[in-house]
């Protein structure tokens, strides 16, 4: 697999290239409209499509890529990691999906206008969403659902992960960080009968102690 160079396009075939032989090895079909973007992911090749599709084939065969419906209209994000694969599209929606079994595992709707990019957290838990009506927010792969977000002055173009921060880019011609905290689950909560402080016990065993207002 590393001498396999991949590539797609507007004549709906994805071409597999040997790099070190420099040769075509042969083309991949399987898709009906352009396709538009792709991942590997282990040993399988996503793909998605101008009519918002997305594709599966295994890289030890790269016969025929099997289909199914994604989007309504255009994928304009793709990132696959872990044993799961993420598309976003004009649509607004998010869908993740497991890899090995080859279907959805949510469909979310994170913005009602178009999602410009999608970046997996170095954890493989979460991803940040850029969507072009100038919200980054951020998805839990486990649940399905937003659990973090900021509304930007200009919609987002672009977004990545530098260590537990998000760096996102706008129309503007900002680049913007943000610190992302994972939520986590409280199991236990009590506080002073005399003093104005609070006791929480959270899920992963960290205990904190602040003062109640």
């Amino acid at each position: 697999q590393r001498d396999l160079v991949l590539s797609a396009g507007w004549d709906r075939e994805i071409l597999a290239h040997s790099f070190s032989r420099r040769t075509l090895l042969g083309r991949v079909p399987g898709h009906k409209s352009p396709v538009v973007a792709l991942q590997v992911c282990g040993g399988t090749l996503v793909s998605a499509d101008d009519d918002g599709r997305i594709g599966f084939c295994a890289l030890d065969s790269l016969d025929t890529v099997t289909t199914q419906a994604g989007h309504s209209g255009s994928v304009n994000a793709l990132v696959a990691s872990a044993g799961h694969a993420l598309s976003a599209g004009d649509d607004g929606f998010v869908n993740v999906w497991s890899v090995t079994e080859r279907k959805r595992l949510h469909r979310v709707q994170v913005s009602t206008t178009a999602v410009r990019a999608l970046a997996s957290s170095p954890d493989h838990r979460y991803a940040a969403v850029a969507c072009a009506d100038g919200g980054l927010r951020v998805l839990s792969l486990e649940s399905g659902e937003v659990c973090a977000g900021w509304l930007l002055g200009s919609g987002a173009t672009t977004c990545d992960w530098s260590g537990p921060e998000i760096v996102c880019g706008t129309r503007a011609g900002e680049v913007l960080s943000f610190d992302f905290l994972p939520p986590r689950l409280l199991v236990a909560a009590s506080w002073h009968p005399e003093r104005l402080f609070l006791a929480a016990l959270h899920g992963d065993g960290v205990l904190s102690v602040g003062e109640w207002h």
